[in-house]
């Protein structure tokens, strides 16, 4: 458990007045075909506890696939990194993302 502090706390307001995940209407259609490259990134959870990983890092995971699936992106997952991959391996997203905008 991490410590309260208070930029944490603020964090946990902030995202307590957050419309729930699954109210969210993706327009996967438009965004299927949109011509442009599309990339959808995943860590691979495989430094968090496995308990963590099986009960939240799998269905992450499956989401990220099907998604990318759906709108014809590129599907790639990151080692090393778990919910937040671009916080955990920047160094890796921004290189992906780099490539990505530069094709």
């Amino acid at each position: 458990m991490p410590e309260p502090t208070p930029r944490l706390l603020r964090a946990v307001r902030s995202a307590m007045g957050e419309r729930p995940v699954w109210d969210a209407e993706l327009p996967l259609g438009p965004l299927a075909g949109a011509a442009m490259p599309k990339t959808v990134i995943n860590g691979t959870w495989d430094t968090a506890h496995p308990d963590h990983r099986e009960f939240t890092g799998t269905a992450l995971m499956a989401c990220g696939a099907y998604l990318a699936g759906a709108i014809g992106a590129r599907h790639v997952r990151v080692p090393g990194a778990g919910h937040a991959p671009h916080q955990d391996r920047p160094d890796e997203v921004n290189a992906l993302l780099a490539r990505l905008w530069e094709s």
